[in-house]
């Protein structure tokens, strides 16, 4: 604990970074409140897929099983399934075959549809 005493650069970014934490904390449990499983799926294969702006090329995720993104969004896998064809079927993302097993190639449309959606 001293240290952060005589580091003030070092005690300047832990506050930063702890602040930073509890915020994205706070955003996720309001989410988890309030939004359906649909939107925090969009929302969690955007910051998977680090989808900043709109400009932003396609993103891709790799090794990741649906079991893992029902358990970050808090829903069922089955429940995952549904909306992944759903967003297939609308052109927002690519996976399984034609991308490879466990990826997900994210498209710019999926930003887009979240930000008319809010």
């Amino acid at each position: 604990m001293s240290r952060l005493y005589d580091r003030s650069d070092l005690a300047h970014a832990f506050a930063t970074f702890l602040l930073t934490h509890a915020l994205e904390t706070e955003a996720a449990l309001i989410d988890q409140l309030v939004g359906s499983a649909e939107q925090r799926l969009r929302r969690t294969l955007l910051r998977l897929a680090r989808i900043e702006n709109l400009g932003a090329d396609s993103g891709t995720i790799s090794n990741v099983k649906q079991e893992t993104l029902a358990s970050l969004v808090g829903t069922t896998r089955p429940r995952i399934n549904y909306f992944l064809n759903k967003f297939r079927k609308r052109g927002w993302i690519d996976y399984g075959r034609q991308v490879g097993l466990g990826t997900i190639q994210v498209h710019p449309k999926l930003k887009q549809a979240e930000e008319e959606e809010s």
